[in-house]
């Protein structure tokens, strides 16, 4: 039986921190503590009717709008496994979600429809991420069917149009008329119909699996290694930064003023600013978990942080400042909570 529960503030600190506008470094909002099912959480996203959409890894997707939270999980949805991956909002306001098990989740009309092997020709249950093109167009990077586009009707997979590409995508990025995609031996684009793989003899890029491609607003292209670091395109030009080689990158974003931020799976949250690395993380006892899944910076610069063991963690180095609409979502409302 779902009863409610109604929660007024989450703990101390951020009890001070919402009264007396404290600069705390950190806030972290756990299953402990607020209406969060799990401290498991894969991922944070803010759509365009400012709700607040939570990925976890195995509790579902939860959507925190103004007066409520909504759990969808395998247990009232046509979700086949709990294990929500990305968000990510298209310009018809529907809410895309990829999930390991489960396909790809697309939210319309207050209705949530699931897109897997068995009911659709997406030829994959298991997507790590993926990216929305100009015409609207989703671009998907599944593990068992590779690069796959979906136009609003049809899904069609494109890595049978090249020799030796494999079927493992991890990452997408949609730039004008150019799909850039990492699978697990490095770094393709697919433009005008033509594919191209780079590697050490064309692009010095190394033939490692990417998980993460981002593009910034002055144009610098980022991509995150699973295992290896980071690397990236400037003036046409590749480079890897061997420096990083030791970071696992799962998610990145950057700040207003064009830092890179990385949410590391065993290094914490790591810092860039194109000359020193900083670290956050359990070692340097400045942050509650090294392994993280993604990261998302506000018009604050405030870091949303999805991870492993510690929930959802708000970090900023110079004192987390949430506006009130979002303290009311995290804080004031009722949840249904099973």
């Amino acid at each position: 039986m779902k009863s409610k529960i109604l929660i007024f503030f989450l703990f101390a600190n951020f009890l001070v921190f919402a009264q007396t506008a404290a600069q705390d470094t950190l806030v972290i909002f756990n299953s402990s503590n607020s209406c969060l099912p799990t401290n498991t959480i894969t991922d944070v996203y803010f759509d365009k009717n400012d709700n607040i959409w939570i990925a976890t890894y195995d509790k579902g997707v939860i959507k925190i709008s103004e007066d409520s939270y909504q759990f969808f999980d395998k247990d009232n949805s046509q979700m086949t496994r709990n294990y929500v991956y990305r968000i990510e909002e298209d310009n018809k306001a529907n809410i895309w979600m990829s999930s390991m098990g489960s396909g790809m989740i697309k939210y319309s009309n207050d209705s949530l429809f699931v897109y897997y092997k068995e009911n659709s020709e997406i030829g994959a249950d298991y997507i790590y991420n993926f990216d929305i093109d100009k015409n609207n167009n989703l671009w998907i990077g599944t593990w068992e069917n590779g690069l796959v586009r979906y136009d609003g009707k049809n899904f069609t997979a494109r890595n049978m149009e090249v020799r030796l590409t494999p079927h493992k995508v991890m990452a997408v990025l949609c730039d004008d008329d150019t799909i850039w995609y990492g699978d697990i031996y490095g770094l393709l684009s697919l433009s005008n119909n033509n594919f191209k793989r780079y590697d050490e003899k064309n692009s010095n890029l190394p033939s490692l699996p990417i998980y993460m491609l981002k593009k910034t607003l002055n144009g610098v292209y980022w991509l995150g290694y699973k295992q290896h670091g980071v690397a990236r395109r400037e003036n046409n030009k590749w480079e890897y930064l061997l420096e990083s080689q030791h970071i696992s990158v799962n998610d990145m974003d950057f700040d207003s003023d064009g830092n890179l931020w990385l949410a590391s799976f065993g290094t914490g949250l790591v810092k860039y600013d194109n000359k020193t690395w900083t670290y956050y993380n359990k070692g340097n006892k400045k942050f509650p978990d090294d392994l993280l899944f993604s990261i998302h910076i506000d018009e604050n610069n405030n870091k949303w942080v999805g991870s492993y063991f510690a929930g959802l963690i708000i970090f900023n180095e110079e004192g987390v400042e949430l506006d009130n609409n979002k303290i009311k979502l995290l804080t004031e409302i009722e949840c249904q909570q099973k």
